[in-house]
């Protein structure tokens, strides 16, 4: 009589149980298929980044770019402007002008094809002199009032060698390395100060370079001299200089390319508008006539 008791009053708390773990179930699958789309859209962007990566590196200029930004990464005074653009990001009005811009009509084709592009588009714009100024020039007052510790002036550079020198064009530091006979320095990649000064478009930098003897002949591990850089970040000063120091234009790279070949190899390279200097590139013409 107990048992039977006992065992009828248990049923009703095994089939409590039974429904709990079928409602927990139904949850659990519900759940699922809440984060179903939002899985399915991070693999989306997570696609779309990979493909963008993709792009940048099968695109040489793109690969170029993109090596050149992160070595600036490494120069303090990148870095300092990194940390302001980032304190201007926690401003409201800031980012309220920002989704202004947006709509801007001369500027809405630009952020739509970064918006489309991906990384590509947005490297592209990132070392576009004229966009990068109008943003400047609309940002200004935005910029201006952001809190004074943001515009706190940068530290000096680190210079440890010559090349770090010619990156952030320290003169005197480039006569003292190449006076003991640090000169000659190459980096990883086969580079040396000349190459650096160009990079980073330090033109004094190049010219004091070349008043201590620096080599114009001098290669990458990818057979270009200085003036392949110069031609191909379209440095029309640099690309002078080294004209007048007797760099070769007929030198070719690995790829087989002149510095005249370079720059016709991407059609939006400045030196293409400019036709004296591209004769020089060519050697139709003496480099007299630009002087």
């Amino acid at each position: 009589m107990f048992c039977t008791a006992t065992c009828a009053a248990a049923k009703p708390t095994v089939a409590v149980r039974q429904a709990s773990s079928s409602a927990s179930r139904r949850n659990a699958r519900r759940g699922a298929q809440r984060l179903q789309p939002a899985r399915a859209a991070e693999d989306d962007r997570a696609a779309q980044l990979k493909a963008a990566m993709e792009q940048v590196q099968s695109n040489p200029e793109m690969a170029a770019k993109m090596k050149q930004m992160e070595e600036a990464m490494g120069n303090p005074a990148v870095q300092a402007q990194m940390g302001q653009m980032m304190s201007a990001m926690n401003n409201p009005n800031f980012m309220a002008k920002m989704a202004e811009l947006r709509e801007d009509p001369e500027l809405k084709p630009v952020f739509d094809e970064i918006r489309t592009g991906g990384m590509a588009a947005m490297m592209k714009y990132m070392n576009d002199p004229t966009f990068l100024s109008k943003i400047g020039a609309k940002m200004g007052d935005v910029v201006e009032a952001a809190p004074a510790a943001a515009a706190a002036p940068p530290p000096p550079p680190e210079v440890n060698n010559i090349l770090d020198a010619a990156k952030v064009g320290d003169l005197e530091a480039i006569e003292d390395y190449s006076a003991i006979g640090k000169g000659d320095m190459k980096d990883g990649e086969g580079r040396g100060a000349l190459h650096y000064a160009v990079a980073y478009n330090q033109v004094a930098a190049v010219q004091a370079l070349l008043d201590n003897g620096a080599d114009t002949s001098v290669r990458d591990n990818s057979g270009n001299p200085p003036l392949h850089y110069a031609a191909g970040y379209g440095r029309e000063e640099c690309v002078r200089l080294l004209l007048a120091a007797g760099a070769d234009v007929a030198a070719k790279n690995d790829k087989g390319q002149t510095a005249a070949e370079v720059v016709r190899g991407e059609a939006r390279n400045p030196l293409n508008q400019a036709e004296a200097l591209m004769k020089v590139l060519d050697g139709s013409a003496a480099v007299a006539t630009i002087q």
